[in-house]
């Protein structure tokens, strides 16, 4: 279950691993430690299709030029460019890929060696910031040049005002108290994330003063200004300029007003249950399991005992609180249909065959992550809406002029023999 999940043409994050890739020096030189010659994965540049006098796309009355759709393309390849690069830094330096770096890599080679691919993700996210831009007009949202301002300063690690003291903000999580009917089936509670308490204490008089001060930046204006310098030096070789840059901020911090704008409709409720199961390989074992229960054996006992969900066993394959739709469906549709305190029959799926017993059905708040992740499909949802709007026209003419540069050759990753 998913759905394309908006990115703006080039987000904040790009710009950072970027520049973290430009200023640890690992693109500009070449890092010897890459396991291969710079030529590469080091990129380089070549001729690329002459920036056409034409049109990629229209959205209404609005255009994006061929060239401002180029432009878009070689910033999109450094980027991905200096990933692989990084990634590919660590995949050749140690043994048996304990962070799972190669599917990474298999990905970013893929995508960087099929153009129309790459230009057709660029062309649609241009498009979208198009539609994001006409949607925040309607509703009035902006953004400033001192927003952008202080984001541009921000990517590049510099604070002004010093760098921020990081908050903690409480997360608040959702308690239930159990009904006697959960009382009498269950003596645990819900899996939940585990808050800390502190002892009570005497109530401290809040003191202005004692709010810790940002700590100091980390290079001064002019070490900003030396590490912008530098960094523009050497994307002339791919003409990203400044403007660009800032023109790519405006638009990511317009689209994030946009998301939290249209994600304050999501609501932070949602019907769930809680329920625990046990797991096993075939039905016979299932139908075993159930006699054990009807004969008064203790279902958390079994489920340590037999089950093979090793994420759930040791708790009494207890699952947790969970929303309609995050199961798999046999699954969904067993246990949203049972009364609490009933035991399922035996239920197959993928996994197996699940003895399933309901434990409560309620409205929830939804925890921080979960409405996090509702508020951001509330977005990708209106983002998918727009895209069909008759008004966007792609011209063919865009597959005949993507850029190839920066260049990029693929090394043979089988080849690589990491350093111990």
């Amino acid at each position: 279950m998913g759905n394309k999940t908006h990115r703006s043409k080039i987000g904040l994050i790009g710009v950072a691993v970027l520049l973290i890739a430009l200023l640890s020096g690992c693109i500009s030189n070449g890092d010897p430690r890459l396991g291969a010659s710079a030529s590469t994965v080091t990129p380089t540049a070549t001729n690329t299709p002459s920036a056409a006098s034409g049109v990629a796309a229209t959205v209404g009355d609005q255009t994006i030029s061929m060239a401002d759709f180029q432009m878009n393309v070689r910033f999109q390849r450094y980027q991905l460019i200096s990933q692989f690069t990084q990634y590919y830094q660590y995949y050749s330096q140690y043994p048996g890929d304990p962070f799972g770096l190669r599917t990474q890599l298999d990905q970013l080679s893929s995508t960087l060696t099929q153009p129309t691919v790459m230009g057709g993700n660029v062309l649609d996210h241009m498009i979208e910031d198009i539609m994001i831009a006409k949607e925040a007009a309607k509703r009035g949202i902006t953004v400033t040049d001192d927003e952008v301002n202080t984001a541009y300063q921000q990517i590049f690690g510099y604070f002004a005002n010093g760098t921020p003291t990081p908050t903690v903000e409480p997360t608040a999580v959702a308690e239930s108290t159990l009904n006697p009917t959960q009382l009498a089936i269950v003596t645990v509670t819900p899996t939940v994330p585990v808050v800390p308490t502190e002892t009570p204490g005497p109530t401290a008089t809040l003191d202005p003063s004692a709010t810790p001060a940002p700590s100091p930046t980390p290079y001064t204006a002019e070490g900003f200004k030396t590490v912008t310098t530098n960094f523009y030096t050497s994307m002339q070789s791919i003409n990203i300029t400044e403007p660009f840059i800032m023109s790519l901020l405006r638009t990511q911090l317009l689209g994030e007003k946009l998301s939290v704008a249209i994600g304050k409709d999501v609501p932070t409720t949602k019907d769930q249950v809680w329920a625990r199961h046990i797991l096993v390989a075939d039905e016979a074992t299932a139908q075993t399991v159930l006699t054990r229960l009807k004969n008064g054996e203790d279902f958390a006992a079994i489920a340590k005992e037999l089950s093979t969900d090793t994420g759930t066993k040791d708790s009494g394959g207890d699952l947790g609180w969970f929303a309609q739709g995050t199961m798999v469906a046999e699954f969904d549709t067993a246990v949203f249909a049972m009364k609490v305190g009933e035991i399922s029959q035996p239920v197959k799926t993928s996994f197996g065959y699940h003895v399933i017993q309901l434990l409560g059905h309620e409205v929830r708040p939804l925890s921080v992550s979960d409405l996090a992740s509702a508020k951001s499909a509330a977005f990708n949802t209106w983002i998918q809406a727009q895209l069909s709007d008759p008004s966007i026209v792609r011209n063919d003419a865009w597959m005949q002029n993507i850029p190839s540069i920066p260049a990029f050759t693929a090394p043979n990753l089988d080849a690589t023999t990491p350093t111990p």
